[in-house]
């Protein structure tokens, strides 16, 4: 089973919350009232004892705070305080939980390429990226939100153009056709169509995978002129898929450049 954040252990985690809050004022309380004010300390060694584990217990659900304040805020200061439940975070772990999610606000909130690969590179610092694949999703080798990190860094590098880092993750999590979109929009078809060769004479593809893999195949041959060969690539994608994706490199020449061009520009890449 994929390691995750249910809503089970959020509920368990913001009652712990709550609790550690109610008993560390109750604790504050008594401490003024016995020893303050009635000078005693009949339970002095328990009540400390108690007032730190209510400490404990606050500072550790601290970030899980921060990160619900952050996902029900639509402002600017949203990012603030993913900032703060990552900074506040002990356990490597949860640290790692939080960075995806900062991350995740930089990619689809704040359009912020750069930073939202940096906080994913931080996300997946002590992961194994060989063992976050589409094949291991269901065992406990990758947590769910390293996978999101590493297919969402996948297409990132991709639109900064950063192939080496491209190549790494992309083929790490099974997504080799966007690889092979990095080097079209290069215009570097001889490593894309040996991308995709490899692709369509993998045994047991998905017709959807083969479909478009032979569109993009289909695609090249037009940029080199190739006229013939590419319509017959078309209509054999046809045959395995009739995905939108397929019409669109038909019938755009430029597809490939000019959504490059403008994820960079929404990226601000």
């Amino acid at each position: 089973m994929v390691e995750s954040y249910d809503l089970i252990f959020l509920v368990i985690t913001y009652t712990i919350a709550i609790i550690s809050v109610i008993v560390f004022i109750l604790s504050a309380l008594f401490i003024i009232i016995e020893f303050c004010i009635y000078k005693k300390n009949t339970y002095k060694a328990r009540i400390y004892t108690v007032l730190g584990i209510s400490i404990i217990g606050i500072y550790l659900t601290l970030p899980w705070c921060f990160l619900a304040i952050a996902t029900n805020t639509n402002s600017r200061k949203a990012e603030s305080y993913y900032k703060m439940a990552v900074n506040t975070a002990l356990l490597p772990t949860v640290k790692s939980y939080m960075l995806y999610n900062l991350g995740k606000y930089n990619e689809t909130i704040s359009k912020n390429g750069d930073k939202a690969i940096e906080n994913y590179e931080k996300a997946i610092s002590n992961e194994n990226i060989k063992t976050c694949n589409t094949n291991n999703l269901n065992n406990n080798s990758c947590k769910d939100y390293i996978f999101i990190s590493l297919v969402s860094l996948c297409y990132l590098y991709s639109y900064k153009q950063d192939t080496n880092n491209c190549e790494k993750v992309c083929n790490a999590v099974g997504l080799q056709y966007i690889t092979a979109e990095h080097y079209i929009q290069k215009r570097d078809y001889n490593n894309a169509l040996a991308i995709l060769n490899t692709q369509i004479n993998t045994p047991d593809q998905k017709d959807n995978n083969l479909g478009r893999a032979y569109a993009m195949r289909a695609y090249i041959y037009e940029k080199l002129g190739k006229h013939n060969e590419a319509k017959k690539e078309f209509e054999t994608a046809k045959k395995f898929s009739n995905s939108q994706i397929i019409t669109e490199l038909q019938n755009n020449n430029n597809y490939y450049e000019d959504f490059y061009n403008k994820q960079r520009l929404e990226y601000k890449f």
